[in-house]
Order: structure tokens, then C-alpha cells, then sequence
């Protein structure tokens, strides 16, 4: 989450969105801007910013979760050194064996069973991003604009070419060419987010 006091703007970034390009160019330009949450989603808008314009951030579901799960095998320096060895276990498992059977929470402010607390971390909803659909982050249905990175980074006078922070994975697979079991999993969690592809990539 990022907000923006000069445009009275709330921006929602889910993971893997383009939260942090979006963060270090907007810091650039608007100095008066803030990121009290790294994954916040739209309820858990600070009060007296819930007023003001909200745009979330959409990405299609297949290759955000492709880049999830490879940005997390691959994360350095973020989190403890135990939060990060669980981590690498969840995701040591092919991608759609991952997409179906994991359970773990990485947008998590717990660590160590409650031992410490990171509110920059915390998210009103704790679930695995391979089952959150992106409606729980960014609650259309609250009045929440939805727009696509490339849109927000025109909208705010960025190039929306400049990336920061995308992760060096290969091509993400089609949908078409996932197994019956990922796919049947994607229409259950993501429905919704299948149903934006056409209407917001354009």
C-alpha cells in the first residue's frame, strides 16, 4: 500500500504487482508519500485516507503466481533467518504441485509464533497467495479502481518500461497448458481474477 498525499491517491499493490517500482519511483516524485504497509489490502486503509481515491493494482492471476512462487525460491535479506527457511520449504516443489498443496502465509507480521511482530508486514486477511484472490486485496466492490501496473505508472508520469525488483524467472505457462488440477484450483481461488484478464488487460 502506498500513499500519496500530493494526489490524495491510495495505491493497492498485491505481491508481485509492482509494489516496489512503483514505491521507489513514486518516493522520487511525490516526497511527501508513505508505504505504512508492504501488502495491506483495501479495509486495512488507514483511517481518514479510506476517503480518498483508491486504485489497486491488477496483474493476471497465472503469471503473478508463476512469479510468487519464483521470487520467494529465490528471496535474500528479507525477513528472519527462520521465516526464510520455512519458506524455501514451501516452495521447494514444482509450480503447480505448489500452486494446489501450499499453505504457507508469506504475507505474515508473525514470526516465531507470535514472538515478534512486524506491522509492516500485516494484512487484515492471512491467507497463501496461491489462495487469495486478488478481489480480497483490492475490494472492487468498496469502490476501488482497478488498473493494470502499466496504467498506474502513465497515470502518475512514470515510464511504465522502468521495472524495479521483477523477478529472473522464465515465461510463465498458459493457463490452457496447466493440468486439470491447477486449473480446477485457479477457477475455485480465482475466478475473479480470470474474469478481470479481458476487461482490464487491454
Amino acid at each position: 500500500m502506498i500513499i500519496i498525499p500530493e494526489r490524495e491517491l491510495v495505491l493497492i499493490t498485491p505481491p508481485r504487482t509492482g509494489s516496489t517500482t512503483l514505491s521507489v519511483k513514486i518516493a522520487e516524485k511525490y516526497p511527501r508519500s508513505f508505504r505504512p504497509y508492504q501488502h495491506m489490502e483495501t479495509d486495512g486503509v488507514p483511517f481518514g485516507y479510506d476517503r480518498w481515491r483508491r486504485i489497486g493494482v491488477f496483474r493476471e492471476p497465472v503469471p503473478r503466481l508463476w512469479s510468487v512462487y519464483h521470487y520467494c525460491q529465490t528471496v535474500e535479506g528479507l525477513g528472519t533467518a527462520a521465516w526464510r527457511e520455512r519458506m524455501f520449504k514451501a516452495f521447494a516443489m514444482p509450480f503447480e504441485e505448489w500452486l494446489v498443496e501450499n499453505s504457507m502465509v508469506i504475507t505474515d507480521s508473525l514470526e516465531g509464533g507470535g514472538a515478534r511482530y512486524f506491522p509492516h508486514c500485516a494484512v487484515r486477511h492471512r491467507l497463501p497467495e496461491n489462495r487469495k484472490s486478488l478481489f480480497q486485496y483490492l475490494r472492487p466492490d468498496l469502490g476501488t479502481e482497478i488498473l493494470t501496473l502499466r496504467r498506474v505508472m502513465s497515470l502518475l508520469g512514470f515510464n511504465p518500461a522502468l521495472r524495479v525488483n521483477g523477478s529472473d524467472c522464465p515465461q510463465a505457462p498458459w493457463y490452457e497448458d496447466l493440468s486439470g488440477p491447477a486449473r480446477s484450483h485457479l477457477e475455485t481461488f480465482f475466478s475473479w481474477d480470470l474474469g478481470m484478464v479481458e476487461q482490464v488487460i487491454k
